[in-house]
């Protein structure tokens, strides 16, 4: 099951045709600043999803900023007594990117995420 903030979110993995799986969208992300808390978003039947659909990967395709952090390590503590893997999409260098043009942290996450080829 992918998860994600928004239905354009959703749309844009279906537009490419790049998932064929059940989605499950937010509605938002967490945010204290914006009175955002776990009642306002569709977080708390993510467990009983993934149990109801026999759901074998949680796939958490949220947005790389603070707040989606903080969101995707909510719905990580939410699975933690499952037995589902957990992934998230990978972030770094886009395509076409130059490194000299990114920040220290998208950085640091594409070197940390690095992939082995042999």
């Amino acid at each position: 099951m992918c998860v994600v903030e928004e239905l354009g979110d959703l749309w844009a993995f279906e537009k490419g045709n790049i998932y064929s799986g059940m989605y499950h969208v937010l509605g938002g992300r967490l945010s204290a600043i914006n009175g955002i808390g776990p009642k306002e978003l569709n977080l708390d039947n993510i467990p009983k999803r993934v149990t109801e659909f026999k759901i074998e990967e949680v796939i958490i395709a949220i947005n790389p900023t603070l707040e989606g952090q903080v969101t995707a390590q909510y719905i990580i503590e939410l699975l933690k007594n499952s037995n589902v893997k957990i992934s998230r999409l990978a972030c770094g260098i886009p395509i076409g990117g130059e490194i000299d043009y990114l920040d220290e942290g998208t950085l640091k996450i594409a070197l940390t995420s690095r992939q082995d080829i042999k």
